[in-house]
């Protein structure tokens, strides 16, 4: 018996773990030597008959390991894996992983608690390493979001000045026609009404352009889904293009279909889906920018499965070797300081939060980009 209990001591002592055991007040009725140098004794002998408070420990940390002990006799059941915070004898704190159960004499009453313990300080350490260095990630990520979106914003609101000046342009030469006739006394109701019309018109295109502006740079929660007009985000993104367009001789042309398409709403985020589309566009003009030939192509359509949006350009197309990167993070085409590599990458992430997928078409004979809305995500006009 005692060759059996020595036997036992011995695994006790020797197994990696902290090992004790308490009577019902909490008073140590032994432990292995683990444990009794953590505590601040030299030996388990030396621990028998005291308490938490006797220990090495703070009183609020005495005061909740009690508490436990208390809770594990009282509803006679274990408690496993309890974080524990335990000052050391180098006045250092660790974080212990305890359980505890409940020992019964031989009518099942409750005469006290086994305890066991790890020290996971050091994976504790980890895990908070692990946590900071990707919250770190998480916030460069939306740091570089952030550029790519005042990047794409910047470029934007440079080409606004193709797409006001020539409605200004136009302004000024009306007023300076009415102006020269009314001096010379050979105005008219009509020709002045007619002028004052013509210049009311371009008011309202300026005012469309920055209307469209402050739609797409817009700040708004990724998640806000909101049935919009299909016309609406289509005459956003062109209002901001055509001019620029024009002046470098690019057709740009907008295809529906299906006429019902005009008069339909599409359940999306506005102004990420409308930022999407102007980054495709803005690729695209650099592409046909290379080529004789320039247009582009919006396609809107859809079937019993999908809503479809379309940009097709008539630039010399990706290479095969380029294909499987385009959407990859950091990958671009284009020289140094004219992209930052994540347009596409972040179309697709913003797209993918609203239930839509982008893809390249490579069937088709031009350069391709697909927009996939869910159909359910179509609220279709009725057909007259």
């Amino acid at each position: 018996m005692k060759e059996n209990n020595l036997v036992l001591e011995e695994i006790i002592d020797n197994i990696p773990y902290f090992v004790f055991w308490k009577d019902v007040n909490s008073n140590y009725l032994g432990c292995n030597k683990k444990f009794a140098e953590s505590a601040g004794f030299s030996s388990p002998k030396d621990l028998v008959g005291k308490n938490d408070y006797d220990s090495c420990w703070t009183k609020e940390e005495a005061d909740f390991f009690r508490e436990i002990d208390k809770k594990v006799m009282r509803e006679n059941r274990p408690m496993l894996n309890i974080e524990e915070p335990q000052q050391q004898l180098d006045g250092s704190t660790s974080t212990l992983l305890t359980s505890k159960v409940p020992l019964h004499d031989k009518e099942g009453n409750v005469i006290g608690i086994l305890g066991i313990y790890t020290d996971i300080t050091e994976r504790k350490n980890l895990e908070l390493d692990r946590e900071r260095a990707l919250k770190e990630i998480k916030d460069l990520q939306e740091q570089i979001i952030h550029t790519e979106k005042m990047r794409s914003l910047g470029e934007m609101a440079g080409g606004i000045a193709h797409e006001i000046n020539n409605p200004l342009t136009i302004i000024k030469g009306y007023s300076s026609a009415l102006t020269k006739l009314v001096e010379k006394d050979k105005h008219t109701k009509e020709n002045l009404l007619d002028g004052l019309a013509k210049i009311n018109e371009t008011v309202e295109r300026i005012g469309s352009i920055v209307k469209s502006l402050k739609t797409i740079s817009h700040q708004e929660r990724e998640d806000n889904l909101n049935y919009v007009d299909i016309t609406k985000i289509i005459e956003d993104i062109t209002s901001l293009s055509v001019e620029k367009f024009k002046a470098n001789n690019i057709s740009l042309k907008v295809e529906f279909k299906a006429p019902e398409l005009k008069e339909s709403q599409l359940l999306c985020n506005q102004v990420t889906l409308s930022q999407c589309l102007l980054n495709l566009l803005n690729n695209a003009r650099d592409e046909v920018m290379k080529v004789h030939l320039r247009w582009i192509k919006i396609i809107v359509d859809y079937n019993d499965d999908s809503f479809t949006l379309q940009v097709i350009d008539s630039g010399s197309g990706i290479t095969e070797e380029n294909k499987s990167k385009i959407f990859q993070p950091f990958f671009t085409t284009k020289e140094v300081g004219k992209g930052t590599g994540i347009g596409l990458s972040l179309s697709k992430k913003l797209l993918e939060q609203q239930g839509a997928k982008i893809e390249l078409c490579e069937l088709s004979e031009n350069t391709c980009f697909k927009i996939d809305f869910p159909r359910s995500s179509l609220q279709l006009a009725e057909k007259e």
